[in-house]
């Protein structure tokens, strides 16, 4: 069953319920016409294969720790960190231990 998407005037806990990354999916938080906001839970080991998306988008690491591969580079991202990638740029994800990571995408018009 999908949650439903954060509305204009919500207030969303973006934790994972009781702190748990390894048995909660990660969702879509908030969807709309011009931004996308996800919740990546990922238990160490997962990765997320490369890909883009066609807007800008940042991803600010909240807990644990998570290797960003892109432009061509590998970098580990920790808690508290956050990077930014253009629209189109390609990028991959590998949790190095249990990571929460929060995505935000703008969205092109089509």
């Amino acid at each position: 069953m999908a949650l439903p998407h954060a509305t204009s005037g919500d207030v969303v806990e973006v934790s994972p319920p009781g702190g748990r990354i390894v048995d909660t999916p990660s969702t879509a938080i908030v969807r709309d016409g011009h931004i996308e906001v996800m919740r990546l839970l990922l238990p160490a080991g997962k990765s997320l294969p490369e890909h883009s998306v066609p807007g800008p988008m940042t991803l600010h690491c909240l807990q644990g720790v998570v290797d960003v591969r892109a432009h061509g580079a590998s970098r580990p991202m920790r808690a508290g960190e956050l990077m930014y990638l253009a629209g189109g740029a390609s990028h991959a994800l590998h949790a190095i231990e249990d990571a929460f990571v929060l995505a935000t995408v703008v969205r092109l018009p089509s």
